[in-house]
């Protein structure tokens, strides 16, 4: 461990006098200096942001002004176009130009847009009889009087609502309205009208209104020049709005922060105002802007202000700036005396993590210690792969991952492949064969092949969050011989989410496996014969007994034999000859058996067959065969041959019975009616014979 230093008592003063307090007020001046450096830039940038956006803002406002204006002025070109393509242009197709047009869809805030026809006074009577002739008896040139001109509204489209208080309007009569025909007549150009009330405000309320006039002249003639405009002027097309509805919805979210107002001419005056988008703001605006437009030949003055509301969003960024930068420089502050005050603390943890740090090590290797010489296989291994290709897409979605594997084993074996041994103390070695060669070990001489299916099982108890997991498989040593182990696989605390730290134990179980399979082996098989024994069969039968009264339909029948004359082969050529004879039954009975058969040895000369799925015509047929076989095989020994024969009885098992052994009460009774018929014979229950050979 490194000891500190003693420090000189001069760089102890400086450090006392650069104590917590001193740092402190340093990172907090600092702090704060740089915080107004910061909002004063902010501020200029936010000043700048606001004004741009408010310029922005405002000529995109203008723009869409003078765009919507340019397109109701394209439509009233389109019906000039109309009266140029045409001699005369009657009323029904002025209407149905002007329906297919859809004005009130497309064109919001105009009024309609209809025609005034040029009438001299000597024509007017003539003009009114013929208007009132189409189906207007009531039409008359509104107002009356005696004049050398007259410029009446007889096309207004929609004719309808307001706009019948239009019909008949001698638009010459009013000086603003003939003012602009005059200049529309003389340019030949559209133009705009000064601040008017339109003829549809009957209702006395004061609305800001104009017109807007093309001029319409005998296509015959040439209207080339001033004269020539004035001599074959026919008419006027024109549109009629309301300031506020053309107005409405024009500047969409500009409109709603902007404050906009519309002049007549270039004067700014109340008596001139045509629109005003938040009347009584003008005495709080934030920034304004002061341009003049040209539509049509007339000219507009147009005021945008920017309200305190505008300002506000961007407003805000220094202010939250400057909080945040005076929050921060105390946070900092405090924090500075903080860790002053805390470091010796930490020189005081560093000594206790590096004490903790030798324990840890010294702990490290006493387990290395064990781990190498303890006496189990111990196995150390690394696991994250297949936790990654468990996360991956293709099985992270599984709901039954066992299922899964199980019909996959390609799949399982891949999984395998990616486990990675990380060490293997000498135990481990010794048990795979591998001496000091550690690194040729693989996951086989843990799980090789035939037990994947453990492998795959302890791979869904991890996947599922399991730290230990037991099971019993095979390996191959690195000598190619195959063993059966037993494993128990630990993840390490801390690993589980992970699996990269797996510690597996291994138990050769192959001799404790070969000792087990003799016993049971000893337990159940008759030693002389090799069948079943007495425990073996009745167990066997057990089951047959379970499954008839699970299923209705099925049967199962039982075959008892006998040999006969047992006793006298074995009192006339010993005991030797006896056994042998009994081992020559059960090999003929072994030959001729179905894989489904339950063949065994009750005890002495007494053997027991079980058939499953046959009834007792069945069951006959196979015990006649049988009897037919032993008795045409006689058993060869040193000297000659001895005929055997046996005597067989047949049982059929009943479902509705409590158990088995009313089945071999049965079997054993035919058994002794075919002893006492003359043996070497077949008899069912209730005495039937299905076989007979001679007695001997």
């Amino acid at each position: 461990m490194n000891k500190i230093r003693s420090m000189p008592p001069a760089v102890g003063a400086i450090q006392d006098w650069l104590g917590p307090r001193f740092l402190s007020c340093l990172i907090l001046c600092a702090c704060l200096g740089f915080t107004y450096g910061a909002w004063r830039g902010a501020a200029d940038d936010a000043e700048r942001q606001m004004q741009g956006d408010f310029d922005f803002r405002a000529r995109e406002l203008l723009g869409a002004i003078a765009a919507r204006m340019q397109t109701y002025i394209q439509v009233l070109y389109g019906v000039q176009g109309l009266y140029a393509s045409s001699d005369f242009v009657d009323r029904a197709e002025f209407r149905h130009y002007l329906s297919l047009q859809q004005m009130a869809q497309h064109f919001p805030g105009i009024q309609g847009i209809g025609y005034m026809r040029l009438v001299p006074r000597a024509q007017r009577d003539a003009h009114v009889a013929m208007v009132r002739r189409e189906g207007f008896p009531d039409y008359a040139v509104k107002p009356g009087g005696e004049r050398e001109l007259y410029a009446p509204v007889v096309y207004l489209e929609p004719f309808d609502g307001s706009n019948l208080r239009a019909f008949g309007y001698d638009g010459w009569y009013e000086p603003v309205r003939r003012a602009t025909l005059e200049r529309a007549r003389d340019t030949g150009q559209a133009t705009l009208s000064a601040r008017l009330r339109l003829v549809q405000d009957g209702d006395g309320r004061e609305r800001a209104g104009f017109l807007v006039a093309l001029p319409v002249y005998d296509n015959q003639r040439a209207h080339a020049t001033l004269a020539q405009r004035r001599e074959t002027i026919r008419g006027w097309v024109y549109a009629p709005f309301h300031m506020e509805d053309l107005m409405a919805g024009l500047g969409g979210v500009a409109e709603r922060v902007l404050d906009l107002e519309i002049y007549d001419g270039d004067a700014v005056a109340a008596a001139r105002r045509m629109y005003d988008g938040q009347p009584g703001a003008a005495a709080g605006l934030a920034r304004s802007m002061h341009r003049q437009i040209d539509i049509a030949g007339r000219r507009w003055t147009v005021l945008i202000g920017a309200g305190p509301g505008f300002d506000r969003s961007a407003g805000d960024k220094p202010r939250i700036l400057a909080w945040a930068g005076v929050l921060l420089s105390f946070g900092l502050a405090v924090l500075t005396w903080l860790l002053a005050r805390s470091r010796a603390d930490a020189r005081a943890a560093l000594r206790q993590a590096d004490l903790l740090t030798a324990q840890r090590r010294a702990g490290e290797a006493r387990f290395r210690s064990l781990y190498d010489n303890a006496p189990v296989a111990l196995w150390q291994q690394d696991w994250s792969a297949v936790h990654a290709a468990l996360a991956a897409p293709e099985l992270a979605g599984v709901a039954d991952l066992a299922d899964h594997l199980r019909l996959r084993p390609e799949l399982v074996a891949r999984l395998a492949a990616q486990v990675r041994i990380v060490g293997a103390n000498g135990a481990a070695r010794a048990q795979a064969g591998a001496g000091d060669a550690a690194a040729a070990l693989s996951l086989a001489q843990n799980f090789d092949a035939a037990a994947l299916p453990a492998f795959a099982r302890a791979v869904v108890a991890l996947a599922q969050g399991a730290q230990l997991f037991a099971c019993e498989g095979s390996f191959v040593r690195l000598d190619g011989v195959a063993r059966q182990n037993e494993l128990t696989l630990l993840v390490m605390p801390g690993h589980e989410h992970s699996l990269d730290f797996v510690i597996v134990t291994t138990l050769d179980i192959t001799e404790r496996k070969r000792m087990n399979d003799e016993l049971v082996l000893l337990a159940t098989t008759d030693f002389l014969t090799g069948l079943p024994n007495r425990r073996q069969f009745m167990a066997r039968l057990d089951d047959e007994h379970a499954r008839l009264q699970r299923d209705i339909d099925s049967c199962a029948s039982v075959l008892m034999l006998d040999l006969d004359h047992f006793k006298t082969i074995n009192d006339g050529h010993g005991h030797a000859v006896g056994d042998a004879v009994l081992r020559h039954v059960a090999a003929l009975m072994l030959d001729g058996h179905r894989k489904v058969d339950t063949l065994g040895r009750l005890g002495g000369e007494e053997f027991v067959i079980l058939l499953p799925g046959t009834d007792l015509a069945a069951a006959g047929v196979l015990a006649e065969r049988l009897r037919q076989r032993i008795a045409a095989t006689p058993l060869e020994v040193a000297g000659g041959s001895i005929a055997v024969t046996v005597s067989i009885g047949i049982a059929a098992m009943r479902r509705v019975e409590a158990g088995y052994d009313g089945v071999l009460v049965r079997a054993d009774k035919a058994l002794y009616c075919a002893k006492k018929g003359g043996r070497n014979r077949v008899e069912t229950e209730g005495g039937a014979e299905l076989g007979l050979a001679a007695s001997s």
